[in-house]
């Protein structure tokens, strides 16, 4: 894993593992690696909230790759810092996991599944 707040130098070959994902404005290096590091947990723990969230619920099952990660938009519910990750999915649809820290802890806390 590496942070480039530039233009990316280099992307991923077939078959090499690592993908390619937007840091948004405002996000500090150290939140960054913190959300990298777990969005894998954290998108296993947020596929619960999938099944009650009505527009979510048919895409749990499918598998979902990171595309951006970013502060969350301003009236997230929680306290704390919350965060968001946006997954697009193996058939295109969006997904987007509202993330609550508290202290040195990641929780999946929301989502949202805009339609297409």
């Amino acid at each position: 894993m590496w942070l480039a707040r530039g233009a990316v130098c280099t992307t991923p070959q077939p078959g090499q593992p690592g993908q390619p994902a937007l840091l948004l404005p405002t996000l500090s290096d150290a939140a960054a690696v913190a959300l990298l590091r777990g969005q894998a947990e954290l998108l296993t723990r947020a596929r619960l909230l999938f099944a009650g969230n009505t527009s979510c619920a048919r895409l749990r099952a499918l598998d979902f790759t990171l595309q951006a990660l970013g502060p969350a938009p301003a009236g997230a519910a929680g306290g704390g810092a919350m965060y968001e990750l946006r997954y697009r999915s193996d058939r295109g649809n969006e997904a987007r996991v509202a993330v609550r820290q508290h202290r040195a802890e990641l929780t999946a806390w929301n989502v949202s599944c805009p339609a297409p």
